[in-house]
């Protein structure tokens, strides 16, 4: 199969940073019970650290005798509270394990913006952590179950890896999976980098090869990603749902995402291109990309150059698809708020000519109601009747980005916003971004901050010409005929007010 060199190709690009950290955190394994905070070392000193923690879980023996060994069934790497600084790469992990803090912001990881983090081949658990000074991402999963949970990610003072310009914060990845992978990631908050990069994909799910991941996202803002490189082009993205990877083997992997509860809030891309979510799928064989995105807000996404597919590429959400056969890539939204977005609030494209291939690839955005737009850019994807495009004063609605509760900040609906009540039902979602009670007032509020305000009804006060009774009145006593369906009260409306 011939395929065209770039170096904007999306899937590839993640392995290559996926590689990258493996390959960097060296061969070793990981270890079980509370560590010390302050540099993180290797010599026997009677502290036990995190590499060797990490150290002793996978050789499930006290190899660091700062430590105590593995016991292969309920390793717990216990973070303190204070901050944790590398001075080399952690250890990559090869056995199950648990990474647990005390709460974002107390438990802090800092990589010097110089050293690799957490990567794991297998099941892994991470929790309550902040991860700061950032050296090309802070947490990759590429071969087992995945939990992340309560997760702070400071962009500031990120870097690149010298032998790849790609930054990505979390990642689950199915590169060295030898099952299918369920992944739960919720309670997300990702902030503040701008870099100079090829590509920034802020936080990804992909599957590579034959295994599945069935993955939930819930609960996870992601504020001011600033791709700043002059050079281009380059791309910076929100959130990256993909499945397929062009390879000399079957790729037959599915991912199925449900994404609830998310805020997307500024991500700009100097010369190339921007958005706010991208479901992919890239493939030389029968790939299925499936996701739905529920209940989240979607804001200030701009572009200033050529994307990688070609055109001025900002959107909101971007489906697309590359095949050398056959596949689809499917995204269904519900509840959604849009608003202050540049060029497309929705965007769908068969990108196999982009890629050098010859297939059919189907991208698809499909609306299950409730979705509103400040713009016509979703107007043809936006068709049910509880949709609402082009609403102009959506944003004078829309509080900036604050701490409302919850683990993660939002965007509050202010009093009068067409948000409040616009939603659909989504069965099974009780709890918005902040875990505040969903639904409250009339109906579900669209956007991913559950307000605490309910729509006003509107009560008709105009007089009726021939009458001057006010139609209010007019309208209790029609719905009154309605009601008991009586002759006498009909009679008796008759004589009221002259009608």
């Amino acid at each position: 199969m011939k395929l065209k060199t770039t170096k904007t190709l999306l899937i590839a690009s993640v392995i290559s940073l996926a590689s990258f950290v493996l390959i960097n955190t060296g061969q070793s394994y990981a270890a079980s019970f509370t560590v010390a905070s302050g540099s993180d070392e290797t010599t026997t000193n009677s502290s036990c650290s995190l590499s060797e923690a990490i150290g002793n879980i996978n050789d499930q023996a006290a190899t660091n005798t700062d430590c105590p060994a593995g016991d292969g069934a309920n390793d717990t790497i216990n973070l303190p509270a204070g901050t944790i600084t590398l001075t080399a790469d952690l250890p990559q992990i090869t056995e199950s394990i648990t990474i647990a803090g005390r709460g974002m912001g107390v438990s802090v990881v800092d990589q010097d913006s110089a050293y690799g983090s957490i990567a794991s081949t297998t099941n892994i658990t991470v929790e309550k952590t902040t991860f700061i000074n950032v050296y090309a991402t802070a947490i990759l999963s590429t071969g087992g179950n995945t939990v992340f949970d309560q997760i702070e990610v400071d962009g500031t003072g990120a870097t690149l890896a010298s032998a790849n310009p790609i930054f990505s914060t979390i990642g689950v990845i199915s590169e060295n999976a030898t099952a299918d992978i369920n992944a739960e990631i919720s309670n997300i908050y990702v902030h503040d980098i701008v870099l100079s990069a090829d590509q920034i994909l802020t936080t990804a799910v992909v599957s590579i090869g034959s295994y599945d991941i069935d993955a939930n996202i819930s609960n996870i803002t992601i504020k001011n990603v600033d791709n700043i490189n002059a050079s281009g082009p380059n791309q910076a993205v929100g959130l990256v749902l993909g499945a397929g990877l062009f390879d000399s083997g079957a790729t037959t992997g599915t991912v199925n995402a449900r994404v609830n509860n998310a805020t997307i809030n500024g991500i700009q891309s100097q010369n190339g291109s921007a958005q706010g979510v991208i479901i992919a799928m890239i493939t030389d064989d029968n790939n299925q990309m499936n996701a739905s995105i529920t209940n989240s807000t979607i804001t200030n996404i701009s572009s200033d150059g050529t994307g990688f597919i070609g055109g001025n590429e900002g959107s909101a959400l971007f489906a697309f698809g590359a095949a050398e056969n056959t596949g689809t890539s499917t995204l269904t939204t519900k509840n959604l708020l849009l608003l202050n977005n540049e060029v497309d609030g929705c965007k769908t494209a068969d990108a196999s000519s982009a890629f050098g291939v010859n297939g059919t690839s189907e991208a698809n955005i499909t609306s299950a109601g409730g979705n509103l737009s400040d713009d016509t850019t979703c107007s043809s994807y936006f068709t049910q009747p509880s949709d609402q495009n082009n609403i102009t004063n959506l944003g004078s609605f829309l509080a900036p980005l604050a701490n409302n509760g919850g683990f993660v900040p939002t965007m509050a609906l202010l009093q009068g916003s067409p948000a409040i009540d616009a939603g659909v039902p989504v069965s099974g979602l009780t709890t918005d971004a902040r875990q505040a009670t969903r639904p409250q007032g009339l109906a579900f509020d669209s956007g991913a901050y559950e307000s605490s305000f309910s729509r006003a009804v509107a009560t008709p006060t105009a007089t009726l010409a021939s009458t001057g009774q006010a139609q209010t009145i007019l309208g209790l006593l029609a719905a009154l005929v309605v009601m008991t369906g009586s002759t006498v009260v009909y009679a008796r409306m008759r004589g009221f007010g002259g009608v």
